[in-house]
């Protein structure tokens, strides 16, 4: 296996995601923009951690097989509840939601055989094991509407575009100015989109604003 060549098209796959990732939070929620940057973003995505897990397995990078995997769940799961209309449901939640354990029992096992680097194993164990009860609870309720689909979507979609984010600004230093590594300011991009991911969060979830944005709830 040509392990290069999948870093190349995992690092190229990731620049195209933090592009289109920023355009969809940024753009307008629902407008033209927003679905085509978000579509973009998504199978950017799906290429990033797909080669991102074969170039892990390859070089027995166990932080990078969580993430990866952890990942991968969390933006085909929110590319889904996109796309799905209020109250619909689908196979593919059954089987996410069974996949989803799988992602959360790799990354308690690797917690366990990679000691040096528990801690991050835990948080992305954690964030699926909260997103796996979500899981459960869209399968019981046989389907999701509202606030509830779009706060669903949204903060899966801005926690990969959190984990694109911090792979790029904190994990491939190197290749970010100098200028902003010797201030710091190469973390800004990743508390920026941390804001966001709260921000969007509470306001879906708390607020009646896109009771007031008829394309939310009609963008498919």
């Amino acid at each position: 296996m040509d392990v290069a060549a999948v870093v190349f098209v995992h690092v190229t796959a990731g620049v195209f995601s933090l592009v289109s990732g920023a355009g969809a939070l940024f753009a307008r929620k629902g407008e033209a923009l927003h679905r085509l940057s978000g579509n973009v973003f998504f199978v950017s995505m799906i290429v990033m951690t797909v080669a991102a897990f074969i170039a892990a397995i390859a070089n027995q990078q166990a932080i990078n097989i969580s993430a990866s995997t952890v990942t991968f769940y969390m933006i085909t799961t929110s590319w889904v509840a996109a796309t799905r209309k209020d109250g619909e449901i689908g196979q593919f939640e059954t089987f996410a939601l069974f996949g989803g354990l799988g992602v959360v029992a790799t990354a308690a096992w690797f917690a366990v055989v990679d000691e040096p680097a528990a801690p991050v194993h835990y948080v992305f164990g954690a964030v699926a094991a909260i997103a796996v009860l979500c899981d459960v609870s869209v399968v019981w309720r046989n389907g999701i509407s509202g606030a509830r689909r779009i706060a669903r979507h949204l903060w899966r979609m801005s926690f990969a575009m959190l984990v694109a984010t911090g792979a790029y600004f904190a994990g491939q230093p190197k290749f970010v100015p100098a200028i902003l590594r010797e201030t710091n300011l190469n973390f800004a991009p990743i508390i920026l989109v941390l804001v966001l991911l709260v921000f969007w969060l509470v306001r879906v979830r708390f607020t009646k604003w896109w009771k007031d944005e008829p394309q939310i709830a009609t963008a498919r």
